[in-house]
């Protein structure tokens, strides 16, 4: 269950706290319920849940679907590698923005050095650095690896997390450490194998052995940064702490579901896509088959992972639309939500792609951040802002 927020609930276990129906939309559905309920192939009976109903005068606006935010409140984005981690970033941080709420920067050393949130120790320092700051609501949406120890370090956390199919996930992860410009000392595979694809060639050996090397060396990454404890734990157990797990392929369908969970705006969840590679790294489809299996086999608690997120996600839409069937006037409808929230998306593309001469047309003298993560996270968000703003006020259709 969600806990309340509360300024004295540290690291406190959703399952100890007595949980008013009133915290969220979907108050008795935890992430538990819900990989149960998938793993033997019925929905979450959340029908009966209540859904609370604030009139507002656009037709746009996810104020009249979804229930009282339940921000400000800490939270934890464990940010898998290449798992649309770094779009799901971008909306996070502007959830921070929006909701009084800090999204702290990644640790660094004495010497400048900087870290991902992979260890406990640097991540409780960094925590205490901003507790004695001042702020009050703090928030991970950095790279790192689930630890409970630093997740006590915050107050009554939400967890969250993203997954992507993981052949797909290896394949791009594989492809980006070996291009141009790299991990350190790497080859540039990346150019060897598009070269040979737009030549209509195999890809070269020395690939798929480099591929083979990497793949046993990183098998089941997914698991293991979302995992508390990876030796000890199974899939199954390593899901049980998440609030609300993001499935890469299906994104706007999670992050709708999301958003009506947890009493969010389109204002709230509208993005521009951060590292979008389409088009630059090799597909699935084009890999051996050969190779695909071998990924697969290697990365057996990935693929189960991978399911058992899906089902969750099943889940949670299936009992969204169940709610809205029995009682359809105050109650959302997942699909005409999910039809609007695809057009604002279609506007936020075409006036906000091309930000920083969106910038440069309003006047401002650059394009400025969320944060400092290379331009590469909350980009553009004053342009998306400004567009979900007058989808919201009905100004756009």
């Amino acid at each position: 269950m969600l806990a309340p927020p509360s300024d004295d609930n540290y690291g406190t276990t959703k399952s100890s706290v007595e949980v008013p129906e009133t915290t969220s939309a979907f108050a008795s559905d935890d992430i538990a319920a819900l990989i149960a309920a998938a793993s033997t192939g019925t929905a979450a009976d959340l029908s009966s849940t209540a859904l609370y109903s604030t009139k507002f005068n656009s037709p746009n606006s996810l104020l009249s679907l979804s229930a009282p935010s339940i921000f400000p409140r800490d939270f934890w984005l464990v940010k898998t590698k290449k798992t649309g981690g770094s779009t799901l970033k971008g909306i996070l941080n502007g959830l921070c923005a929006h909701h009084a709420m800090t999204c702290m920067t990644m640790p660094v050393d004495e010497n400048g050095q900087v870290y991902g949130f992979w260890e406990a120790t640097r991540g409780t320092t960094q925590i205490a650095r901003y507790r004695q700051l001042g702020f009050k609501h703090l928030a991970i949406t950095d790279h790192g690896k689930y630890d409970s120890v630093l997740a006590a370090q915050l107050r009554n956390p939400l967890l969250f997390t993203s997954v992507r199919d993981p052949v797909s996930r290896v394949i791009s992860h594989f492809f980006f450490v070996y291009r141009e410009g790299g991990a350190k000392g790497a080859p540039d595979l990346l150019t060897m194998t598009n070269k040979a694809l737009s030549d209509n060639q195999p890809i070269p050996q020395e690939v798929l052995d480099k591929m083979k090397e990497y793949v046993i060396q990183e098998e089941n990454l997914m698991f293991k940064d979302i995992a508390d404890k990876p030796k000890e734990a199974t899939p199954f157990d390593a899901l049980q702490p998440y609030d609300f797990i993001f499935v890469q392929e299906r994104f706007d369908e999670a992050v709708v579901a999301f958003a009506l969970e947890y009493g969010l705006t389109f204002r709230d969840i509208a993005y521009t896509s951060a590292k979008n590679q389409t088009g630059r790294y090799p597909t699935k489809d084009s890999i051996p088959a050969e190779m695909i299996e071998f990924i697969e086999e290697t990365n057996a608690l990935d693929q189960e992972v991978y399911r058992l997120a899906e089902a969750s996600l099943d889940s949670r839409i299936t009992a969204i639309r169940e709610a809205h069937s029995i009682d359809p006037e105050s109650k959302p409808d997942f699909d005409a939500v999910l039809e609007k929230f695809r057009r604002l998306q279609a506007h936020v593309v075409e006036e906000c792609s091309d930000h920083m001469r969106w910038y440069k047309d309003q006047g401002f003298h650059d394009g400025y951040f969320y944060n400092n993560d290379g331009g590469a996270v909350g980009e553009g968000f004053r342009c998306v802002d400004y567009v979900a703003r007058r989808f919201e006020a009905g100004l756009l259709h």
